[in-house]
């Protein structure tokens, strides 16, 4: 039920995701049928060269014989009468039928009696020789010599004829010939010379009889569809079908693995596990999706296959049954290829060439005689079992010819046993390696677990056996835990410690900690940024191992019974672990389904929950497009969703503004009941509101647990005065020591606890609170002169807690560092000021190219791996195809012509002495006894076959052709007998049929014809021999001697693999930094667009080149010819082949958002697009020499020129095919290159290669530009903005007036009438981010941009800096238009973005000292200024360890630590201290504080005492509308009323301490309430003002509170009243 369940909901999401990602659909789908394209179009080439079925006229001899093409003749001496008599028959024959006299036609004879002369002739003169003719010595041969007898009746005239030996058969083969058959004797002029000799013998031995002879190829006895296939199925499918079939499957395979791994890397798939996801269900859901696009394709094929009878015997179930098995065990052995992958960059590639290869081994092993049960077990792996099968299949249809020895052959149902046996296998291999191979993230078990007593019978433990937190961790600093609660405990973590391998050494994250946790209480987990906190919960949630120690989680250890506790668990991490393409109803549905919510009520509870969390009008919309806040409430509301009984909360409400924490807060408190809540967070009101006990963890120990008055009690020092210094004043010209004295001398024991921006805070000890009524009168009286412009008082606070742990950690960390215990906090901040003040010495492009070059550089150190795959493998490829070539060049080469010399007779007994069942079918008009009559003397009778001129002779040679070589069909009567055997004057016209598994079968039934007839009228007999010249080479053979066909193609076609993995190897890196917002933020920091774009071309190039200058070099070195000759010219075409494609994968890497994903699908079309155009060029250029026909060439050049401007490799392929000679490379009628540059040559590819580089660099490096380039056509201030809100506040409009006439140059930073509407899409409607918004600010003011989340904030910062263009509207920084001069107005500016954009493999030093160089610091000052930075910002213990590694905090700090660089003038600062603790967030006012003394900065922050530490103008943004802009006192003035009053009740009093408090203060009015925690207004009206002493001595006097702050109305406050919902109607959401 719950698989069936999970299964659905998991197959939903991923076709979601699948349908999201229509490119990757569409290449899912095409690349398999390309690559079987590819395979059919191979076979439709090897096809097109099948014989000619039409008959050829061989009695042309009269005609084609001339002067310039003499016929040679001889013997050795002199010919004898009876040679010399069928010479001048023949003569006259010749005369006769060209109508001349036998004097005219001598030139067109020549007789050399000496066979060493006919040769030297022939050597020397081919060109005009037509053939010879040799007689032979022996009387029997034609007399000769010096016999002049006629030859006596029963003789023999025998002849030889003589033909270069490229002009005949092979005379040393007599079967079958690959590529040949008898076509060459009827296609030159073999067969016209011996019908003429034969001829010339008739009409000298007195038989008048006109032969008339055609040859024929033998009826093709393959005329049906699945046998016309024949021969490509030999040559390919039989030894190579496997791989096209198998590399066309893994396209899904690719994808399924790259899937697979991505959501292990972004920790997805362990996030689910942590919630219940059953693992089977995981693994059938995706098996699932990839079968439903990889099924119909794999179908298709099939259908193609045996749709066009590639596979014929084989039966279609037994076809589709092997397919689909072998696609099915190809998707299993992705999903085990993707245990073994943390990192989605190369998992696709690497395990499509794993399985290629396993399966190119496989073709082996088909092939090779040994034991078929060898080839089973080998069969293991799926791909070999392929290999056997497609083996199979072909040679079932190629019985017809090959000998097979069918016992070393495994079967189709063997294969298909083995197949299924594999998927057994492999099912099995994804369950054990999932469990104990290690990965990034989750916990494993032992190797050998299935052998542990533990794993099969192990127990859920009690808490009797857990030992209290008590007896193991004595503690004065932990609360003892009533027994009431212990009995309740849920989590007991015991000594658990987790270490890390990092770049500063071994690290302890955990250091043994000991605590316990309990049901229906929320528990808070707090520590300063790096301790652990994170770390813990990743061990408890089993998405981290531990190095030691253990915990229990409702009694099961989490180090062998994860599996156990995940259904209890829901777990919102630190990083939003989502979808970014899935809506949030998406993912409440899938979570809901996964936690075992009932199918009829999951979509009811996801909507229910959306609301509940705050998403109601977002529930369409795709979690991508969310703001922070509203991620993390997506992930509240997964974690919540289901049946959960153990929440972890890491940072929850981090990026949440003010009413969406409260929201959550309500969330909480509402639904902890009979749920163990695992709160971490830096926002420390909100652990002193939630938790029921609170844990503070200090360098991976626990320093403390209990509950807030515990903690308060045990560190506390009494009250906690809060000032809020004038921010004028804050930075210069406020004495702290003044007002430090003042308090002192009231309250002696006072001490300063914080001083950061305008906050300035003090402990104030309990013992004097006698002396605080006076002294709070005093104080009133004093602020102006202090220049204090509000001030709050408290009791102890737990941020006050944390912030003196944090000071106390300090001084030990001191005391061991270097024995200083006192914290020198103004050399610090003399050392920061130096850092901030260090200016740029202005941009230099050459330290900014400098800067990335050395980044490119420390990447590829710390990830050699992925350098390796990207540059060391394209290099190894290459370098092997060169190897490849050079090798098989090195062997014996394969002649394209025929260079035997042996003589051979042509006699039928050369195949019927080895074959008695050969016989020769004649078809005559005579009846049979005439036929037997007319051949009877013929020695070969018996092998003479009669067929009745009413059977259809055609039928029968197709029927019969395995028991002839050769047939004669009689086209007229040949002759009449007499009584006296007497033939009377008549033609004979036959053809003789050839069949092409006998090379010599045509000269052979010619012979055997007329040596019949003149056996059976003249009684002498007629020999024939084929006596070949040697072969005269022509130039072309000569040039082309050395030249192996295959060789090169192997080389190009591996070649261009190599470019082609490079190219999208080094694409995938680009694609990864803009997915990250690295190369944004390089942008924003003052890089120059074409130095970010130069660097990564100078580095790919370097490397492109060392490649391009090896593989030329190699080549010249080890294979002659051209490669040598014209070696500037292929490395010219390298380099520019370098120079084109990698600018090329850079801009189809925006196409892609992973690495892994960029590189697999640029590689494939790179590759694909040339192998296809390779084939159908050389396809086209092979007819033209084929035919010798210049038109056709022609059409070849057009088609390589389009080609070549298309893709880059096809110019690179055809360039290496001119220089390799490959035929068909040179012009016809020309055999070598004379002009290699020529545009028939090298000249048109390398032109078009430059353009591609010009093209396609000057593309990427102007790609940047393009909205700069559009503003000056279309600049949105030029555009209408919609008309002001009419009910726009006061203080908004009256800034809109201010800038009205404003020159741009006189505030640094200036938007009118800014607007932004992002345009609907689907159920998503249109929606208006900014709405006409005005605003200025001057320099060294620090202005605060709030509002709720997804109010506009981060949409105007990304405006003002560049990175998305306005509807309408004008902005102006520094004087400079955004959107016109982009450059100089985002000059020396800096920013931090809302997520960090950092490079995880940098270290934060590293980090520092490139954007040094991009902001123009001197060389000199940056390692000072570097250092300054590290120190101030407390990273000097991990500044070497990658920043991927660093908690949420230490990104932060490095982010802002940037951002100060360069002293920049403005600053966009998005969520500073997101996710940064107390103590970090003071640090880093500090820094912001000393910064914004001379700069313009634009905060976004969602703590309202940050603001007020450090912003002297505010806006509060709501629905991208500003309900206010003034100073942060102007606005509590106009949106105030006086005091609040914020207060904890102790829980005997929760009923009846609201009207205790209002009874007690008059006017007091509720603002805000949360369980024990309220809020209070107190007005301060002018006619009755009221002292904060006086309140503050009424609240000091109730019993009933625990805690309590009261001050001036607080800007969280204010707040509130303009953006959010009180608390009522915010309880009303939910109800």
């Amino acid at each position: 039920m719950e698989f069936g369940r999970q299964l659905k909901t998991l197959l939903k999401k991923n076709l979601l995701l699948k349908g999201k990602s229509k490119c990757s659909i569409c290449c899912e789908i095409v690349f398999p049928i390309v690559i079987i394209g590819v395979l059919f179009a191979i076979l439709a080439l090897i096809k097109v060269t099948n014989s000619d079925y039409n008959s050829i006229d061989v009695t042309t001899f009269s005609r084609r014989v001339g002067p310039e093409n003499k016929l040679l003749y001889g013997s050795e001496g002199s010919l004898n009468n009876d040679q010399s008599g069928v010479i001048e028959t023949m003569k006259e024959q010749v005369a006769t039928a060209r109508g001349l006299t036998v004097a005219e036609v001598q030139d067109f004879f020549m007789e050399i009696n000496d066979r060493t002369l006919m040769e030297s002739f022939f050597k020397n003169y081919s060109m005009m020789v037509y053939g010879g003719v040799w007689f032979n010595s022996s009387t029997n041969g034609g007399g000769g010599g010096n016999n002049n007898d006629p030859i006596a009746a029963g003789g023999q005239f025998g002849y030889n004829i003589r033909l270069d030996s490229d002009d005949t058969a092979d005379t040393s083969e007599t079967g079958k010939v690959d590529g040949g058959d008898s076509s060459i004797y009827l296609n030159d002029n073999f067969a016209s010379i011996q019908v003429a000799m034969d001829q010339a013998i008739f009409g000298y031995f007195g038989l008048d009889m006109v032969l008339n002879i055609s040859g024929r190829h033998y009826p093709d006895p393959y005329t049906e569809l699945w046998q016309e296939w024949i021969t490509g199925r030999d040559a390919i499918i039989k030894s190579a079908g496997s791989v096209f079939i198998t590399a066309a499957l893994m396209m899904f395979s690719f994808r399924l693995v790259t899937d697979v791994v991505i959501e292990k890397e972004t920790k997805i798939v362990e996030a689910m596990r942590m919630m219940s996801l059953n693992s089977l269900a995981y693994f059938s859901s995706w098996i699932i999706t990839s079968l439903i696009t990889s099924l119909p394709v794999t179908l298709l094929i099939v259908v193609i296959f045996k749709g066009s009878q590639l596979i014929y015997s084989t039966s279609w179930g037994i076809v589709i049954i092997t397919f689909v098995l072998y696609l099915i065990t190809l998707l299993l052995l992705s999903f085990i290829f993707s245990i073994f992958f943390n990192n989605s960059k190369f998992c696709g590639l690497l395990s499509f060439v794993i399985v290629i290869a396993i399966n190119i081994c496989g073709i082996f092993v088909s092939k090779n005689e040994f034991s078929v049960s060898v080839k089973l077990l080998l069969s293991i792996f799926s791909p070999i079992a392929f290999s056997n099968s497609i083996y199979i299949m072909s040679v079932k249809d190629l019985t017809m010819i090959l000998n097979l020895n069918w016992d070393y052959i495994v079967t189709e149902n063997q294969s298909i046993l083995m197949l299924g046996i594999d998927i057994i296998i492999y099912i099995i291999l994804i369950w054990y390696f999932e469990k104990v191979i290690p990965g990034e993230y989750g916990t494993k078990e032992k190797f050998y677990f299935l052998f542990t007593k533990n794993y099969w019978f192990g127990k859920k433990r009690s808490i009797g056996e857990i030992d209290d937190i008590e007896s193991t961790f004595d503690s004065e600093d932990v609360e003892t835990i009533p027994l009431k609660v212990l009995k309740n405990s849920t989590i007991s973590i015991r000594n658990l410690r987790k270490e890390f391998e990092t770049g500063d050494g071994l690290r302890v994250a955990v250091n043994d900690l000991y605590l316990d946790m309990f049901e229906d209480q929320i528990h808070a987990l707090l520590g300063p940024n790096g301790c652990g906190k994170s770390t813990t919960i990743g061990m408890l949630t089993g998405l981290i191992s531990p190095t030691s120690g253990s915990a229990f989680i409702r009694g099961y250890d989490i180090t062998s019974q994860m599996s156990k506790i995940r259904p209890y668990i829901g777990c919102c991490l630190q990083t939003d672990i989502i979808w970014s393409q899935l809506t949030v109803l998406e993912h409440l549905v899938i979570y809901a389904s996964l936690k075992g919510v009932e199918g009829r009520n999951i979509q009811r509870e996801a909507e229910r929950m959306a609301t509940e969390v705050g998403l109601a009008e977002k529930m369409n919309a795709p979690a991508g497009s969310l703001s922070g806040g509203q991620k993390r409430k997506l992930c509240l509301g997964i974690a919540f969703i289901g049946r959960s009984k153990i929440i972890f909360l890491d940072e929850v409400t981090s990026g949440m503004d003010p009413v969406s924490r409260r929201q959550v807060w309500d969330f909480l408190l509402k639904y902890k009941k009979g749920k163990t809540i695992i709160l971490t967070t830096h926002y420390l009101e909100e652990a002193d509101y939630l938790g029921d006990r609170i844990a503070i963890i200090s360098q991976g120990k626990l320093r403390c647990d209990g509950t807030s008055l515990f903690l308060k009690n045990r560190f506390g020092q009494g009250y906690l005065l809060t000032c809020n210094k004038k921010l004028e004043n804050a930075s210069n010209g406020f004495n702290t020591n003044q007002v430090s004295e003042f308090i002192k001398n009231f309250i002696p024991g006072a001490s300063i606890l914080t001083d950061s921006g305008a906050e300035l805070s003090y402990r104030l000890p309990t013992e004097s609170l006698s002396n605080f009524p006076q002294f709070f009168t005093e104080f009133d009286l004093n602020l102006s002169k202090f220049s204090i412009q509000t001030y709050g008082i408290s009791v102890t606070s737990l941020e006050e807690v944390f912030i003196s742990l944090g000071q106390e950690d300090s001084k030990k960390l001191n005391n061991n560092a270097n024995g200083n215990n006192e914290f020198n906090k103004q050399n610090e901040m003399e050392s920061l000021k130096l850092a901030i003040a260090t200016p740029s010495d202005g941009i230099n492009q050459i330290q900014q190219f400098k800067g990335l070059l050395i980044k490119r550089i420390q990447q590829s150190k710390k990830d050699a791996r992925s350098f390796f795959l990207s540059i060391i493998l394209p290099m190894a490829l290459i370098i092997g195809s060169i190897i490849l070539y050079k090798s098989m060049n090195d062997q014996k080469q394969v002649l394209f012509y025929n260079n035997s010399t042996q003589p051979l007779t042509m006699s039928l007994s050369i195949y019927t002495d080895s074959d008695n069942t050969i016989n020769v079918p004649m078809q005559l008009l005579n009846n049979e006894l005439e036929w037997s009559n007319l051949f009877n003397n013929s020695p070969y009778f018996n092998k003479f076959k009669y067929i009745n001129e009413s059977i259809n002779f055609n039928d029968y040679l197709i029927d019969n052709y395995k028991l002839s070589i050769g047939a004669i069909n009689f086209t007229n009567q040949p002759i009449s007998i007499d009584d006296n055997n007497n033939g009377q004057s008549t033609n004979c016209s036959y053809i003789a049929y050839y069949n092409s598994d006998y090379i010599h079968s045509f000269p052979i039934h010619v012979n055997l014809i007329n040596d019949a007839l003149l056996r059976k009228f003249k009684n002498i007999s007629i020999s024939v021999t084929s006596m070949p010249f040697d072969h005269i080479l022509t130039a072309f053979e000569i040039s082309s001697s050395d030249i192996n066909a295959s060789a090169i193609i192997y080389f190009v076609f591996i070649l261009m693999a190599g470019f082609s993995l490079m190219a999208g190897s080094f694409a995938g890196s680009i694609a990864q930094e803009r997915t990250n917002r690295v190369k944004r933020l390089l942008y924003v920091s003052g890089c120059k667009k074409h130095i970010y774009w130069l660097s990564n071309l100078v580095w790919d190039f370097f490397f492109a080149f060392i490649i391009s200058i090896l593989s030329c070099s190699i080549l010249a070195g080890v294979i002659k010819g051209a490669f040598k000759e014209q070696f500037g010219s292929f490395l010219l075409c390298l380099i520019l082949l370098s120079c084109a494609i990698i600018p090329l994968g850079y801009l189809m890497s925006y196409k892609f958002q992973t690495y892994g994903k960029a590189v697999g699908a640029i590689t494939a079309i790179l590759f694909v697009f040339g192998l296809v155009f390779t084939i159908a060029s050389l396809n086209v250029r092979i007819q033209a020499v084929v035919n010798q026909n210049s038109t056709t060439q022609k059409v070849a050049d057009i088609i390589d020129l389009i080609f070549s401007i298309i893709s880059p490799i096809f110019a690179l392929n055809r360039i290496v095919f001119i220089l390799s000679g490959f035929p068909g490379s040179t012009r016809l009628g020309t055999f070598k290159v004379d002009n290699y540059w020529s545009f028939d040559y090298l000249g048109t590819p390398l032109i078009v290669l430059a353009g591609h580089a010009v093209l396609w660099n000057v593309w990427i490096l102007l790609l940047d530009y393009v909205p700069q380039i559009k503003g000056f056509f279309k600049n949105p201030k030029n555009l209408p903005a919609p008309s002001p809100p009419q009910d726009e506040d006061y203080d908004v409009s009256q800034e809109r007036r201010r800038l009205l006439n404003m020159r741009p140059s006189e505030e640094p930073i200036q938007f009118k009438n800014l607007h932004k509407l992002f345009p609907g899409s689907g159920k998503n409607p249109s929606k208006t981010a900014v709405y006409n918004s005005t605003l200025g600010i001057p320099r060294g003011q620090t202005f605060g941009l709030l509002g709720l989340n997804g109010g506009g904030k981060s949409t105007t910062l990304s405006m003002l800096s560049g990175e998305i263009v306005p509807s309408s509207g004008e902005i102006s920084i520094n004087g400079y238009d955004v959107i016109t001069n982009r450059e100089k107005a985002l000059g020396n500016i800096s920013m931090v973005f809302q997520f960090d954009a950092l490079i995880s493999l940098l270290s934060a030093r590293e980090h520092l000292w490139l954007f040094s160089r991009i902001k123009g610091i001197k060389e000199s000052q940056i390692e000072n200024c570097v250092e300054a930075f590290i120190k101030m910002v407390d990273l000097t213990r991990i500044a070497n360890s990658g920043c991927g590694g660093y908690s949420g905090g230490n990104k932060r700090k490095v982010s802002l630590s940037m951002a100060m660089l360069g002293n920049p003038s403005v600053c966009f600062l998005d969520e500073i201290s997101c996710g940064c603790d107390a103590v970090v967030r003071r640090q880093l006012w500090d820094v912001i504080s000393e910064l914004g003394k001379d700069k313009s900065i634009i905060l976004t922050s969602h703590s309202m005492s940050e603001v007020e530490a450090l912003c002297s103008r505010i806006t509060i943004m709501k629905e991208g509308k500003y309900t206010c802009l003034n100073t942060i006192q102007g606005v509590k003035n106009r949106f105030g009323a006086g005091y609040s009053i914020d207060v904890k009740f102790k829980k005997e009093y929760l009923e009846t301490g609201i009207q205790t408090i209002l009874q007690s203060i008059p006017n007091c009015t509720v603002l805000d309430q949360h369980d024990v925690m309220a809020s209070f207004e107190v007005p301060n009206p002018p006619g009755n003002p009221i002292k904060l002493s006086n309140i503050f001595s009424i609240l000091s006097n109730l019993p009933i509170l625990d805690d309590y702050n009261v001050g001036q109305t607080s800007l969280e406050s204010v707040f509130l009243k303009l953006t959010g919902a009180n608390h009522d109607q915010r309880i009303n959401l939910y109800d």
